[in-house]
Formats: C-alpha cells, sequence, structure tokens
C-alpha cells in the first residue's frame, strides 16, 4: 500500500515506531521538554536520587564510618599506673617489716607449729630478751623475725624435735608511719606518743611535696583487723583552710602521694 507523501507528521512518526517494533529494535521516547532518554534505560536497580539527595547523606555517613573507624575510646592509663606505683609503695613497707630489727618495749606473737599451749604474746624487756614456757629465757634483741625464730627454735630442741617457730611483731614500742610517693623525704617516721599526728603534719615532716605531686589524690592505706582500707584526702583543701579534711594517723598507717599525670 502506498502512504501518500501528503500524510501529516504525525501519522509519519507513528509508521516510523511501528517498522521498527517489528525489526526488534529499540526506540527511546524523549520526555517532553527534556531532551533526555526514560530513566529505565540506565539499566536495572539504578538509583534515582537527585544529587542534591545524595549530597545530603554524605555527612551521616562519614559519621558512621568514623565511629567505625575510630572504636571504643582507649582507657586512662593514669589510674592502672598509679596502682602500680601503690602496690610498689606497699611491697617496699613489707619489706621494712621483714628487715625490722625487734627493739625492747616491743610486743611480740609467738607461735609454736602443733603445740598451742606454746604460743604466746610477750613484751620484749629492757636488755632485749623474752621468756617462754620450756624455753625460758631467749635473746632477740636487735635480731629481724626470722633470726628470732631461729633462736626461739633452738632454745626449744631440748624439749622438741624440730619446733617450727613464728616471731611476728604484733606491736611496735615506737609507732611509725610509712610517708612515700611525691614528697621530698618518703620513709618512716615515728608518732610522738603524747601527741596525735595528722596527714598534714606527716607530709611536713616528710619535707613537704615535690613539684609533680597531686595533692588532691593523697591516700592513706590503714589494715585493721587483717583488711587494707583506703582513705583519700584532699591535701589541697586541706592546705586552703579546710581543716575538716585533715585526718589523724594509726601506728603503721601509710600516706601515698601519687604523681599528677597532667
Amino acid at each position: 500500500m502506498m502512504i501518500s507523501m501528503r500524510a501529516g507528521p504525525l501519522f509519519c512518526a507513528l509508521i516510523s515506531i511501528t517498522m521498527a517494533a517489528c525489526s526488534g529494535v529499540t526506540f527511546t521516547v524523549p520526555r517532553p521538554g527534556t531532551g533526555q532518554g526514560d530513566s529505565s534505560a540506565a539499566g536495572p536497580g539504578a538509583d534515582a536520587d537527585t544529587p542534591d539527595e545524595r549530597t545530603a547523606a554524605r555527612p551521616s555517613q562519614r559519621q558512621a564510618a568514623a565511629r567505625d573507624k575510630g572504636g571504643a575510646r582507649p582507657k586512662d592509663a593514669s589510674g592502672s599506673k598509679e596502682d602500680r606505683a601503690v602496690q610498689a609503695a606497699l611491697e617496699k613497707v613489707r619489706a621494712d617489716h621483714t628487715a625490722y630489727k625487734i627493739r625492747p618495749g616491743d610486743l611480740l606473737e609467738i607461735s609454736v607449729f602443733q603445740e598451742p599451749d606454746l604460743n604466746r604474746k610477750v613484751r620484749v624487756g629492757p636488755d632485749g630478751s623474752i621468756t617462754l614456757p620450756l624455753a625460758g629465757k631467749v635473746e632477740v634483741g636487735s635480731m629481724d623475725t626470722q633470726k628470732a625464730e631461729a633462736s626461739v627454735a633452738q632454745a626449744l630442741q631440748k624439749y622438741l624435735v624440730s619446733p617450727q617457730v613464728t616471731v611476728f611483731v604484733a606491736e611496735y614500742s615506737t609507732s611509725l608511719v610509712y610517708i612515700l610517693g611525691e614528697v621530698k623525704a618518703p620513709g618512716s617516721y615515728p608518732i610522738p606518743g603524747e601527741t596525735p599526728m595528722t596527714v598534714l603534719e606527716a607530709i611536713t615532716l616528710a619535707g613537704g611535696f615535690t613539684q609533680y605531686a597531686a595533692q588532691e589524690r593523697t591516700r592513706v592505706i590503714r589494715n585493721a583487723e587483717g583488711k587494707s582500707e583506703t582513705l583519700h584526702v584532699d591535701v589541697r583543701q586541706i592546705t586552703k583552710g579546710d581543716k575538716s579534711k585533715d585526718m589523724q594517723l594509726k601506728p603503721n598507717d601509710v600516706i601515698f602521694v601519687p604523681e599528677s599525670f597532667f
């Protein structure tokens, strides 16, 4: 059939589309006023987000990525370092107790293994000796506890086979406190018998703080009935005039002044 050349433009366009469909050719019809093809021509699964939508999504994505990359914040290592310093100070105090030389007036606790009738608490006499059942008078003055144990065991060997003796200083004739950490003269100091000593007085006795001292984190470590108790004292507040923050010390208290990490 012949198509008249006088046919309108719209009719010619419809004929062209029909012929293209029959031949299997894909034909894209532009959208009116855009000059662009249908979004379906971009392929399956294409996202139709506008540039403004994609830009708006980027900040939250960057924040999420930063959180994933950063992970959890590292823990502050200052606390563990300070705890290790406290433990080192307590080890020094225990070593001092082991090396302590028995003095007149000390109260000793004597224990003999499997011999409960021989266990005693005895006070060291002015001449440095003690008196025990079976053993009699035994010299222990100026000895550390290990040598005193050997001395008592030797005195008991006349009556017991290989006696096992333990000597513990239950009470010192001179009451001591230990001032350690960031003070200018750390060490052990006697407590005057007539008047109690406070934390501030003890630190003053030890020469005062060093420039690195964390005064607000001062600790008093006290052993009572076999249990250790830690008391926190803000000496900075005491020096500013708040005397209620100060506290009286007891024999064998350990004052520890930590180092400032800032």
